[in-house]
């Protein structure tokens, strides 16, 4: 998923979905606020939304460049933090995938947290809502496209929001690499092919990956791992990762 951050009018983004978080009894104030055309489309459904957690409304207007919108309650304004965002952004996701929405854009907050803070729980609720394991799918199930790109739009904040939506994306690819591996089917993920595995993100994103194999885990003497895998057709191999970042503040 392409996530980037958007500064020009929210009546400008073109999307499928426009998501717009509100606290709870702020609906009307921030439909206001918004104005234009997206105001006017909102207005009527006011009347069905209050802005309590988990709260969503979907409303339609031609006069968007927007398909969709849709308000996403984050409850009581003093409750809120990055999991409530993360929950707001995870009803959204669902949104996205009800309506076959291939691209959306979050409108980021003001809730008195950091700019960083708000944009990394929206792209971490968003994508982490997004994941599916389909490696084993078969034709049979409901057909539906996946959203591939997200766009948070922001007022003023624009660093400090990118900042914190690049570590939500690392955080949330990491996790859902996680969630592949833990997934598949362990014929599939045999310990050379997890072995494998290791060595192509290591390329990937930059860390050093070394793979023992069954010589070098016995030279090394490592008799728990060895007793352990006599009871497997499959040799063992022993993953060793090291990330070596710049500016690192300690040598270990």
């Amino acid at each position: 998923m392409k996530i980037s951050v958007a500064t020009l009018s929210l009546a400008e983004l073109n999307v499928n979905l426009l998501l717009l978080p509100v606290v709870e009894g702020s609906a009307r104030a921030a439909a206001q606020g918004i104005g234009g055309a997206i105001g006017d489309a909102l207005e009527p459904a006011l009347a069905d939304f209050s802005g309590k957690l988990g709260e969503t409304v979907l409303v339609y207007s031609p006069a968007t460049r927007a398909q969709r919108i849709a308000l996403i309650g984050l409850g009581s304004d003093h409750k809120v933090d990055a999991e409530r965002l993360r929950e707001a952004a995870a009803a959204g996701a669902a949104l996205a995938k009800r309506t076959n929405g291939t691209t959306a854009a979050i409108r980021v907050p003001q809730v008195g947290m950091s700019s960083e803070i708000v944009g990394q729980a929206l792209v971490e609720g968003f994508m982490l809502a997004s994941y599916e394991f389909v490696q084993y799918r078969t034709e049979s199930g409901p057909k539906y496209d996946r959203t591939e790109r997200l766009v948070l739009h922001t007022e003023g904040r624009e660093k400090a929001v990118r900042r914190g939506a690049e570590r939500g994306r690392l955080i949330a690819e990491a996790t859902c690499t996680a969630r592949d591996l833990v997934n598949t089917s362990p014929h599939d993920k045999t310990p050379t092919l997890l072995g494998r595995a290791a060595e192509r993100a290591g390329k990937k994103h930059g860390f050093e990956v070394t793979v023992w194999d069954k010589s070098a885990i016995e030279d090394e003497k490592m008799g728990g791992l060895l007793a352990v895998n006599r009871g497997s057709p499959e040799a063992p191999v022993f993953i060793e990762m090291t990330w070596q970042p710049t500016n690192a503040v300690n040598s270990r």
